[in-house]
């Protein structure tokens, strides 16, 4: 590993986009064939956000916390998560999730309590103040959320997740702890970035697919009821 100098005249900075750009390739031919599911969710995720995208009222896009959700989190998250994926860097692809998650809860619920209000900004600022004023947790808002929408368990169960696994730093210590004693190796991520994956990474891989497919039904209900 060598340190990279600061100068935009030296060579050593193309040859680091350039291994950044062969490691991504690298990564994408893994997962094609070691867990294709894994990347076809990645890609789904963003057409996900395209087709969501397509069906606004665009005239009352001021209006809706929905929308804002939608065009600059739920789209712009979708492909970092495409990029990261990539990249090798697993924490930030559930803590991208992760966010889309929160912001898909806080989105849909000020539409709902706040109707009156046309600009979706006083929305979100009335309910982080009645949030904080009424002392109500994620989790809370969540699970009133699935009562709206008949959304048995599973918001709430990937909400908490995610933060614990991922999001928390116990989750993270946990991680790297659990893959040097079972796996007899530091995960890639763990250790610097861009990275190539190896067949020990499979399980995370696999549990990303998991998350997304999850995330992906919890969007289209929530959506269907608005």
């Amino acid at each position: 590993m060598q340190k990279i100098k600061n100068n935009s005249q030296n060579s050593s900075r193309k040859s680091l986009l350039k291994s950044i750009f062969k490691g991504m390739e690298e990564n994408e031919a893994f997962l094609y064939e070691n867990t294709r599911d894994t990347y076809e969710e990645v890609i789904e995720l963003i057409n996900d956000s395209i087709d969501h995208i397509r069906m606004l009222d665009k005239e009352n896009y001021v209006n809706r916390a929905i929308t804002f959700f939608l065009c600059h989190v739920f789209m712009p998250q979708s492909y970092a998560i495409h990029i990261d994926l990539l990249n090798g860097n697993l924490p930030i692809c559930f803590s991208e999730l992760r966010l889309m998650v929160e912001s898909l809860a806080k989105s849909f619920y000020a539409d709902h309590k706040y109707p009156e209000d046309i600009f979706f900004q006083d929305k979100f600022e009335k309910l982080e103040s009645d949030l904080k004023t009424s002392k109500v947790s994620i989790t809370k808002l969540i699970k009133d959320i699935e009562e709206l929408t008949g959304i048995k368990g599973e918001f709430v169960g990937l909400w908490s997740k995610l933060s614990h696994d991922w999001v928390h730093a116990e989750g993270l210590v946990n991680r790297v702890v659990d893959c040097i004693a079972n796996r007899e190796a530091v995960p890639p991520w763990g250790l610097v970035l861009p990275m190539q994956y190896t067949k020990s990474d499979l399980p995370e891989l696999i549990e990303l697919s998991r998350d997304i497919k999850s995330f992906r039904k919890i969007i289209t209900t929530v959506i269907e009821k608005i």
